[in-house]
């Protein structure tokens, strides 16, 4: 394809995007293209505590790609540049499992006090090299990425003003991956590669109480269990220094890696046979500085006796380093059923990882343990341990197939899976009077569950498609908190999922309009475990979409809608400070969209 498309689309809530786009060839080996876009909404939910639309979102991208073809070398280099300022966040209260603390009035509400937005800057820029042999090919893949972005969030999500955290981000990625193959044909076929990476991070992620989080978070805590007869304040003796504490944390991370792999494959007729192994190693260094500024105040119970005020000056530093190696094996079996190859059926098995790593998140309770021993409340804290996460083990084994008739009106892959899965990275929520979240690492888990998707064509001009996904993903071993979770499910793996789609085409062929797509289709997910106790979750939900599309030789128009039935749902769910909080998803939207091409 060459020339030039425009797309414009416009839909609820001020909703709208343009791209362009141009293809080219600058000779017959040399290709082209440049794509740019924006989008814009104005958001779907209002924060109650100033009335004010808390998930807008303006976007925008660019990117260029070149190709160049000259016998056995081939060239591509793709340059992108992409922005996104978000607002933040439909967060909404739905109650505390602690009585004490559970707020009726706030149910059901978005209502929090601190503005919170979210904005991104990114580059990537890749360049993919290949050479034919004759017998053999090599490739290198190099790639860089850039990213900075800036977050600020009231932690707490609620009227109060108890803390907020505003993170900076600044990350260079560079990777190389070199892959030597042979020709796809003959019986033995091969591939083998080295692949490197390397990492750099650097975050600022200050956490600052404002004056109910110092008074309920630290205050109440310290004066209710500190050995002082008296009372503590922040601050002075006059309340000068009350208002805020701020928690500073900094730190780079670096993160780099090396991977030798090989795969071989067997074809022997209709079967084919491949093992691969792969070795991995992976460094993960952080080097942190967290630090806080701040006096007290002891009065005394006697009035006799002065209060004392006393300043606390807390610097921490130090580099955190774990490394990761790993030997990762693969073998997969298929067989074709016939000798044209529309039926298949495969086995696979596999080792996977994921490596460890340190939560940044936590460093502010260490200072805030820190804060609480100097007056008095001991706390034994062992950095490393607090911070600091496991790798994650898997072990893969899969059973499936494909099949079509020789018509090809019908066709359909279905899939048997099953996981058993050492050391579980999971995000789980510390004792509600922690100030963030945490990965840790569940003992192990195991999750089985079926696949199946179709297309069905009922007539030369009727299309209908499908899937069915059923997950059972259970804990096995995972005690935390003194609560043993095993025999409860995963949080945030649905154990159902469902799509179905209708297309109905209708030819017009007049001088203007071609033809008329209509389709409809429903989307489903659920039950949904938000957390390791399952007491919060979502039932399975369905979501209703139609559109109607009318198309030229140059030109389309689409006029659609999403979630039609405006189902209520949600989709993520967290905890702060013993508070529950779930993430709505988007109600009933519409709108249309207008493309052209320009040839």
């Amino acid at each position: 394809y060459q020339g030039v498309r425009l797309r414009a689309d416009y839909g609820s809530r001020n909703a709208f995007r343009v791209v362009a786009s141009s293809y080219n060839k600058l000779r017959e080996n040399i290709g082209f293209s440049v794509s740019a876009q924006y989008a814009h909404h104005d958001g779907y939910w209002r924060n109650l505590y100033d009335n004010s639309l808390c998930d807008k979102e303006n976007s925008g991208n660019f990117r260029t790609k070149f190709q160049y073809r000259n016998g056995a070398l081939s060239i591509d280099n793709t340059l992108a540049f992409s922005i996104v300022e978000q607002g933040g966040y439909p967060y909404e209260y739905i109650g505390s499992p602690n009585p004490a603390k559970h707020r009726e009035e706030l149910v059901g509400k978005i209502c929090y006090k601190e503005p919170c937005s979210y904005n991104r800057y990114a580059a990537s820029e890749g360049l993919s090299l290949r050479y034919d042999f004759g017998r053999m090919s090599l490739a290198s893949v190099t790639s860089y990425q850039y990213m900075s972005d800036k977050m600020h969030i009231d932690n707490d999500f609620l009227p109060e003003y108890y803390f907020t955290l505003e993170q900076r981000k600044q990350q260079h990625q560079i990777a190389e991956d070199f892959i030597l193959r042979s020709k796809e044909e003959g019986k033995y076929r091969w591939l083998a590669g080295v692949y490197g990476f390397f990492k750099r991070e650097k975050m600022q992620a200050p956490v600052t109480f404002g004056v109910t989080g110092i008074e309920k978070m630290i205050l109440d805590n310290i004066n209710a269990y500190a050995p002082f007869d008296g009372e503590y304040r922040w601050g002075d003796a006059e309340g000068n220094g009350a208002d805020e504490l701020l928690l500073d944390s900094r730190f780079t991370t670096h993160n780099s890696g090396v991977a030798a792999y090989h795969r071989s494959e067997l074809h022997l007729g209709r079967w084919r046979l491949a093992l691969g192994l792969r070795l991995d190693y992976e460094l993960v260094q952080m080097l942190y500085n967290t630090s806080t500024s701040t006096y007290y105040t002891a009065i005394p119970s006697d009035p006799a006796l002065q209060p004392t005020t006393v300043p606390m000056n807390i610097a921490n530093s130090d580099l955190l380093s774990r490394g990761f190696f790993e030997f990762l094996p693969s073998f997969s079996a298929s067989v074709d059923l016939d000798s044209a190859g529309r039926n298949m059926l495969y086995l696979s098995a596999s080792k996977g990882y994921k490596a460890g790593g340190f939560n940044t998140q936590m460093f502010s309770e260490v200072l805030q343990r820190q804060l609480k021993k100097k007056m008095g409340l001991s706390q034994d804290i062992d950095v490393d341990e607090l911070c600091a996460y496991d790798p994650e083990h898997s072990y893969n084994v899969e059973f499936g197939g494909h099949f079509a008739t020789k018509d090809g009106v019908f066709t359909a892959d279905a899939s048997l899976f099953y996981i058993e899965c050492v050391n579980q990275q999971l995000t789980i929520f510390p004792d509600e009077n922690s100030t963030g979240r945490m990965m840790t690492n569940a003992g192990r888990t195991r999750s089985f569950g079926a696949e199946v998707s179709a297309t069905a064509r009922l007539a030369k001009t009727l299309v209908i498609s499908g899937s069915y996904g059923y997950t059972n993903a259970k804990f096995k071993q995972f005690v935390s908190g003194g609560v043993n979770y095993a025999g409860n499910f995963i949080p945030y793996a649905p154990k159902n999922s469902l799509s179905l789609r209708l297309m109905q085409t209708v030819p017009f062929h007049t001088q203007w309009i071609d033809r008329m797509v209509l389709g409809v289709g429903v989307t489903g997910a659920g039950r949904i475990y938000w957390n390791e106790a399952n007491d919060v979750s979502q039932p399975f939900y369905a979501l209703l979409e139609a559109s109607v599309r009318f198309e030229g030789e140059k030109w389309a128009v689409d006029l659609w809608c999403k979630n039609a039935t405006n189902t209520k749902y949600n989709v993520f769910y967290f905890e702060s400070m013993g508070n529950r909080f779930l993430q709505r998803g988007k109600p009933m939207t519409g709108g249309v969209r207008v493309m052209i091409n320009i040839l």
